[in-house]
C-alpha cells in the first residue's frame, strides 16, 4: 500500500503564489489577510488533500497563548442564539471543559456555508455547537464526514444531528394543568409567529384534558411594533372580551404594556403567563428556560462524542428535552374555580 502524501504548506503557498507565512495565517482566519486571499488558499488546500496536523498545531498553540486546551470548537449561529449572558457561560463552559469557542454567523447561503466548512476543515476544528431554531440543519452544505455536532433547538421534525431542546409541549401542558387548578378556565393564546407548535400543543392538550374539546382561542401578530396602533389595541381587547379569557399564554414576555393600554389590569382583570421568561423577568408569571443547562449538556454530548472520534451525522440521532422551571410571579393570582 502506497503511504498517503502529506501536503505541506509550502506546496500550497507555491499553487497560491503566495508565501508559506501568508497560507499559515489565511488558514488561521488571521485579520490580516483579506477574504479573498482566504478563500483561494481555503479551496487549494482543500483540492490539494491538506490535512491539519492537529497535534502540532496544538502544540503551537500551547506555546503561544500560555494556556493547555484541547482544541477549537465552533459556534454556529444562525441568527437565533440567545441571550448574551448564555453566550458568555457557554465559553466558561467551554474553557473549563479545555476548549476554546469560536462564533460563527452561518447564513442560508449555500456558496458561503461551503467556504465556511472548508475554513473550518482546514483550521482542523471539528466539533460543532450549532444554534439554530427550526432551521433544516440537514440541508445545510457543510462537509458533515468532517465535523461532530450538537444542536440547540432544532426542529423537532428533523432527525439529523443531536438535538437538545427546552421540553416545550410538556412543560406547557404541565403548567396549564397547574394553571387550571389555580382556577383559571378560559386561557388564550397569544404569539407572533407559527414556528411554536409544541407549545400551542400541549395548550390543546391540556385543555382536552380538562374536558373541552375546542382548541385553544388564538390571536397572532406580526410583531410588538403593532402594539403602537390604537387599531390593533382594539381589536386584541375585543379578542379577549369575544373569548371571555381569563388569561393569555404567550411566548411574548412584553404583553404588559399592551395590557396597560387596552385598559385591562393584571392580574386584576386578566392573568398573564408566559412561557419563555428569563431571570430578569421573574416578576412575570412564567416557565423560567433552562438554557445554562441546555449549553452545558450540549457541551458535555459534543466532548464525548470527539473523546470518541465519531465525526459525521449519527446513525441514530436523539433530542433531549430540558425542562423549564415553574416562576409564580405577579401576573396570575389564586382564583377560587367556579
Amino acid at each position: 500500500m502506497q503511504p498517503v502524501k502529506t501536503i505541506r504548506l509550502i506546496e500550497i503557498a507555491a499553487a497560491a503564489g503566495v508565501t508559506s507565512a501568508t497560507v499559515s495565517l489565511a488558514l488561521n482566519n488571521s485579520p490580516k489577510i483579506s477574504e479573498k486571499t482566504k478563500e483561494r488558499v481555503r479551496r487549494l488546500a482543500c483540492e490539494l488533500g491538506y490535512k491539519p496536523d492537529l497535534a502540532a498545531r496544538s502544540l503551537a498553540q500551547k506555546k503561544a497563548s500560555g494556556r493547555t486546551y484541547l482544541e477549537t470548537l465552533a459556534l454556529l449561529d444562525f441568527g437565533h442564539f440567545p441571550e448574551t449572558l448564555v453566550l458568555e457561560q457557554l465559553k466558561e463552559y467551554c474553557a473549563g471543559t479545555g476548549y476554546r469557542l469560536e462564533q460563527f454567523n452561518l447564513t442560508d447561503n449555500e456558496a458561503e456555508q461551503r467556504a465556511l466548512s472548508r475554513m473550518l476543515t482546514m483550521r482542523g476544528i471539528r466539533g460543532l455547537l450549532i444554534c439554530a431554531h427550526s432551521a433544516p440543519v440537514g440541508s445545510w452544505k457543510l462537509e458533515w464526514k468532517n465535523f461532530a455536532g450538537v444542536a440547540f433547538s432544532s426542529s423537532l421534525h428533523e432527525k439529523f444531528i443531536h438535538n437538545i431542546m427546552c421540553c416545550s409541549y410538556q412543560d406547557v401542558y404541565g403548567s396549564m394543568i397547574r394553571i387550571h387548578d389555580l382556577g383559571y378556565d378560559h386561557p388564550g393564546y397569544f404569539y407572533f409567529r407559527k414556528v411554536f407548535d409544541h407549545w400551542e400543543a400541549g395548550l390543546d392538550i391540556a385543555r382536552r384534558t380538562w374536558g373541552r374539546n375546542t382548541a385553544t382561542p388564538k390571536f397572532s401578530c406580526k410583531s410588538e411594533t403593532e402594539f403602537e396602533y390604537k387599531t390593533f389595541r382594539k381589536t386584541f381587547r375585543q379578542w379577549i372580551e369575544k373569548e371571555k379569557l381569563d388569561i393569555v399564554i404567550s411566548h411574548s414576555r412584553r404583553l404588559l404594556p399592551l395590557f396597560a393600554a387596552c385598559g385591562l389590569r393584571v392580574p386584576e382583570d386578566i392573568g398573564y403567563f408566559c412561557v419563555d421568561i428569563d431571570h430578569a423577568d421573574t416578576g412575570i408569571s412564567g416557565l423560567l428556560q433552562q438554557r445554562e443547562t441546555v449549553s452545558r449538556v450540549m457541551l458535555d454530548l459534543l466532548h464525548g462524542i470527539l473523546t470518541r472520534n465519531e465525526l459525521g451525522p449519527p446513525a441514530l440521532p436523539f433530542c433531549i428535552n430540558i425542562p423549564a422551571e415553574w416562576n409564580a410571579g405577579k401576573t396570575i393570582i389564586q382564583k377560587s374555580p367556579g
